[in-house]
């Protein structure tokens, strides 16, 4: 190992150590952070490894069909309301839900949120062509990803465990309107 490969492997060390509250360190990939949470006996780390796509989760659909020989208007107004929350894989710590959401703020160029709701207010008005059916839904985009964390543990027992998880928060609520 040279030199200057001993500096950058103390500085990195240097740098997790010092580490203390809630901080964000970008890592090297170019969509990847490393944030850390800690206590008085404990620091969790998590590292965003994968983005995976967007998915759309739908709180509401309607539909119009025009049996005219002339277009008409449709005009879709969500009625009933969905939340979608903030999630991570099964049997991950609270401590470390909390350095995965915060490394999803830093790493996704999305405003996430730990739960959006569909919405009840928001309205689309649209043509709809003669002998035409057109579908309506009011959704929740939703970012996903995939990462690691590892959690330590100081005093009695002092120990560190690694996990690999999937987290998804909601990013923005919008209207799909298509034709069948």
């Amino acid at each position: 190992m040279n030199v200057r490969s001993k500096r950058l492997g103390a500085a990195a060390a240097g740098l997790m150590v010092a580490v203390t509250g809630l901080t964000v360190v970008q890592a090297p990939a170019a969509s990847a952070a490393t944030s850390c949470k800690s206590g008085t006996h404990w620091k969790a780390c998590s590292t965003i490894t994968q983005r995976v796509p967007v998915s759309f989760v739908v709180g509401y659909r309607d539909s119009f069909q025009n049996g005219l020989s002339q277009q008409a208007t449709g005009n879709c107004a969500a009625t009933t309301s969905k939340t979608v929350s903030f999630g991570v894989s099964v049997g991950v710590k609270a401590e470390v839900k909390a350095a995965i959401f915060a490394s999803m703020e830093v790493s996704l160029s999305a405003d996430i949120s730990t739960s959006m709701a569909t919405g009840y207010t928001g309205t689309f008005t649209f043509p709809v062509k003669a002998k035409t059916t057109v579908y309506c839904d009011r959704g929740v985009y939703r970012e996903n990803v995939k990462g690691t964390s590892t959690y330590s543990w100081y005093g009695g027992g002092a120990g560190t465990t690694r996990q690999s998880w999937t987290a998804s928060a909601p990013s923005r609520a919008q209207w799909r309107i298509y034709p069948v």
